[in-house]
């Protein structure tokens, strides 16, 4: 699955909280699945710092951990 997002959309960050965690217990970590993050800033500069800081993440291997974090409260 490829995931088109922006950090800061509600409806995204709904996603992420309420449908991604049943959807990575039931196929992902089963291997059925995988998710393929792709940014998609198109909320204005917030979007593009948020989208900018996910790469750094991602190259020590914490980009899920900031996907996370950046998604834990609603907006």
């Amino acid at each position: 699955m490829i995931e088109y997002s922006d950090f800061q959309c509600p409806f995204c960050g709904q996603f992420a909280r309420k449908t991604e965690p049943e959807l990575l217990r039931s196929y992902v970590d089963k291997g059925v699945l995988r998710i393929e993050w792709r940014n998609f800033p198109v909320f204005g500069p917030e979007s593009e710092q948020a989208a900018l800081a996910g790469w750094p993440a991602g190259q020590l291997n914490k980009f899920w951990e900031f996907h996370d974090v950046a998604y834990s409260k609603p907006r």
